[in-house]
């Protein structure tokens, strides 16, 4: 391996590494804002984030699982995919707790980190 191949396989790994920490501290962040709390086996559940999204957009968890397409419930959905997501549980698991198809679920939580994204360019922009 050529020293620049070198270079630039370490240069990878460590921004990848900086990216993994940057993602571990907003998901502390996210768990400790939603008051999310692991279980016994150090995890959160996707019952638990669906709590905690209701409860901090002032919405039924009915209301949320159920079929109305309405964009605050469609957003608080999508953010509930996304969150289950980051707690590495399974696109299949979540849809079966949220009553969607895994499909759905991917493309939901796309959505939703594809706004969070927009959100804090915008953030940093008008700061």
């Amino acid at each position: 391996m050529s020293p620049e191949t070198a270079n630039k396989v370490i240069e990878n790994v460590t921004t990848s590494a900086a990216k993994i920490r940057k993602l571990e501290e907003d998901n502390a962040y996210l768990r400790m804002a939603l008051g999310l709390i692991p279980d016994a086996t150090g995890r959160v559940t996707v019952k638990a984030i669906l709590k905690a999204v209701a409860k901090s957009a002032g919405l039924r968890i009915a209301d949320i699982t159920g079929s109305c397409r309405s964009a605050d419930l469609a957003y608080a959905r999508q953010t509930v995919y996304a969150l289950s997501l980051r707690e590495n549980l399974s696109a299949a698991q979540i849809g079966r707790v949220m009553g969607r198809d895994h499909t759905t679920v991917i493309s939901g939580a796309r959505r939703a980190e594809k706004a969070i994204r927009a959100g804090m360019e915008a953030s940093n922009v008008s700061a």
